[in-house]
């Protein structure tokens, strides 16, 4: 109860809802504005807008899955851990080529590596199901290329092989993970990430009029 000559404190029902939405509108620009920022390595990688289907059962014909001429893969098992689950979420199996040079040229142009590797697909698999991934290093410098099957490129658009090069090179940075962990973490995020549709950060806010 006020006191003589005071007043209650209070808002109307409108004037409290205005204040509850103001409010509201800027917790959610904060949040955005923060998981936006630097700390948050997700803003790095292309996102997926596109719902896709996995290829059907039986149509890879199913190979070995790495070819490793710079020697860095000891631990297949937890490489082969990724790339796996990435075959599982999209049906296509992916292939990755590590090496030091493209057919004798250790600073390739882009032609150079697309023409080797429609040779090197043509010589690895049977089927039009694959993805290869060409990685090549040389001197602390990196390339990557990929190539897709005529079948494959029914799930592994040019989105969703963006998504798969952002892991790749967000995680060749990550002094934490082995070559082998690496690659395996950039295949099975890329492979989840491909399969669905990127969540938008704004929050749907319902207005009701008092």
């Amino acid at each position: 109860m006020a006191g003589p000559g005071g007043m209650m404190g209070g808002c109307s029902g409108a004037g409290c809802l205005t204040i509850f939405i103001i409010g509201l509108v800027i917790v959610i620009i904060l949040t955005i504005v923060f998981s936006a920022g630097p700390g948050n390595p997700e803003q790095a990688v292309t996102k997926s807008t596109v719902k896709r289907e996995p290829l059907p059962v039986g149509s890879v014909i199913e190979t070995d899955y790495f070819t490793d001429e710079l020697d860095w893969i000891g631990q297949s098992t937890q490489l082969l851990a990724g790339m796996k689950n990435f075959y599982q979420a999209t049906g296509v199996q992916p292939y990755l080529y590590l090496t030091d040079q493209i057919d004798g040229h250790y600073d390739p142009t882009d032609a150079q590596a697309e023409a080797f590797a429609g040779q090197l697909y043509d010589r690895l698999f049977e089927d039009e199901a694959h993805l290869l991934v060409i990685f090549q290093e040389y001197q602390g410098r990196y390339h990557t290329w990929y190539l897709t099957g005529v079948q494959a490129r029914s799930v592994i658009d040019t989105e969703a092989a963006d998504i798969l090069m952002d892991y790749i090179d967000r995680y060749y940075y990550d002094n934490d993970l082995s070559e082998e962990a690496f690659f395996s973490k950039a295949f099975d995020d890329a492979g989840k990430r491909i399969m669905e549709v990127t969540r938008s950060p704004w929050i749907p806010v319902m207005v009701v009029a008092g």
